[in-house]
């Protein structure tokens, strides 16, 4: 249990680079549906 809290729970220095990473995750993967829904047509 405790470990799972520890995994959501970032150190203050680590936040900026963890929004960062999940931003540029997200956006990749809006990028590639967006590719997959433009190629079915």
């Amino acid at each position: 249990m405790n470990q799972g809290i520890k995994t959501i729970i970032y150190p203050v220095k680590d936040l900026a680079h963890a929004k960062m990473f999940s931003a540029s995750f997200w956006v990749s993967n809006l990028m590639w549906i967006n590719f997959e829904f433009e190629a079915k047509d």
